[in-house]
């Protein structure tokens, strides 16, 4: 797993996310993530809803700062990268915002 893991930038309060280069996720790799860094840890993929995008912000205890409807805008968006999307859709939602690199 280690071999096909990349660590975004951290973001405050202990939020790491880790983009993972192989296709498909298997419940059973959760609890090797968890061994391995030694941390708490969830699994999601960009929701397919607004709704279902607050609903997974609320259960992480981000408070919902986000507005539904451009939650759904920013959900039907053509971005290419799904990688900006899903960091857009942290942003939005209210999780901290990883630090400006220096310089």
């Amino acid at each position: 797993m280690k071999d096909t893991v990349q660590a975004w930038s951290p973001r405050p309060g202990g939020w790491q996310t880790l983009q993972f280069d192989h296709g498909l996720w298997e419940d059973d790799f959760l609890l090797a993530l968890v061994e391995w860094t030694v941390a708490p840890a969830c699994v999601a993929d960009v929701p397919a809803d607004a709704e279902g995008a607050l609903v997974r912000a609320a259960a992480a205890d981000i408070p919902a700062t986000a507005q539904q409807p451009r939650i759904g805008e920013l959900l039907r968006s053509r971005e290419p990268m799904v990688e900006d999307l899903f960091s857009a859709l942290l942003d939005e939602l209210g999780f901290p915002r990883p630090p400006s690199p220096p310089g």
